[in-house]
């Protein structure tokens, strides 16, 4: 297998190992685990991944941090995506199907883009505010689809992920230089570790450690909700990149939501009407053509 055929394989395991996640939560939920509990299990079999990895980037002298307050930074970010944003997301999946949970978080682009005029002054073009339309009526059918089924507590399950979602497209602009500049996989460390510390004592203020004794199914599936669903994906991704280009990436990546679909069928019988599906296309259309607009302005 050449260099461009392992890019392509990563890529697209990576996406559906990383899809993978929203259901296994959900199923996860299903079962009756508490948030705070799943979110204290997670930090408990994750944790000792990115310690070990940031002992091994620092023996092999990839340490890369020149001022302390990168350090500081690098945490903040981390309480902001790991936890804020993982515990408002699980949050949300309490009200809302899988697929529509995926679906949410995948607009994180518009915000990039939303945000960046805020904060930065960049222009919106013609195209962007088209792309936003179209990403916005996909989104809106299949919350309305939703909100038929289920009923008002779509409403507040959509608004958690979203605010989920806001803040993931938050740290992708805060850590736009700063994870260059410390290095990709020591940045990752120690925004985990950081909001690992943050995430376990939200857990002790409202639960007692004995309550992380929970049965052996579910500890099963917190632990693959952590390696499949979050190390492997993560790992798998940044290896895509390094073989082929990001933008092939990206564009492979658009099979994410359809992933989570179908997993969804398969495994909490959900079920998407044609109204669902067109609106996860005009999505998927929306985030794909605002990042090949993206591209080419970068490379003009």
């Amino acid at each position: 297998m050449n260099r461009e055929m392992q890019g392509l394989v990563f890529a697209l395991v990576g996406t559906v190992l990383l899809s993978s996640k929203s259901v296994m939560v959900k199923l996860a939920l299903n079962m009756g685990i508490e948030p705070n509990v799943l979110m204290g299990l997670r930090v408990i079999t994750s944790l000792p991944f990115y310690f070990m990895l940031a002992i091994w980037l620092m023996a092999k002298s990839q340490f890369k941090v020149k001022r302390k307050l990168d350090l500081v930074y690098a945490g903040l970010l981390g309480i902001c995506i790991y936890h804020a944003a993982g515990f408002l997301d699980v949050l949300g999946l309490q009200y809302i199907s899988a697929s529509l949970e995926r679906l949410v978080l995948y607009v994180y682009p518009t915000f990039v883009l939303l945000l960046s005029y805020v904060f930065f002054r960049r222009p919106i073009t013609p195209r962007d505010v088209l792309t936003l339309i179209v990403v916005y009526i996909g989104l809106a059918l299949v919350f309305g689809v939703d909100l038929h089924n289920q009923g008002d507590q779509v409403i507040k399950g959509t608004a958690l992920v979203m605010c989920a979602a806001m803040l993931t497209a938050s740290f992708l602009l805060g850590s736009q230089k700063l994870a260059p500049r410390m290095g990709s996989q020591m940045f990752s460390c120690v925004a985990m570790m950081v909001s690992s510390a943050t995430i376990f004592a939200q857990f002790l203020m409202h639960h007692s450690i004995h309550e992380l004794k929970v049965g052996w199914e579910l500890l099963f599936l917190v632990l693959l909700i952590s390696v499949l669903g979050t190390i492997l994906p993560s790992l798998m991704i940044s290896a895509a990149v390094v073989r082929i280009e990001a933008a092939r990436v990206s564009v492979i990546g658009c099979l994410g939501p359809v992933a989570t679909v179908l997993l969804a069928m398969q495994f909490l019988d959900e079920r998407l009407t044609l109204p669902a599906w067109v609106g996860m296309m005009l999505v998927i259309a929306g985030i794909f053509a605002q990042n090949k607009f993206k591209d080419k302005a970068q490379q003009s």
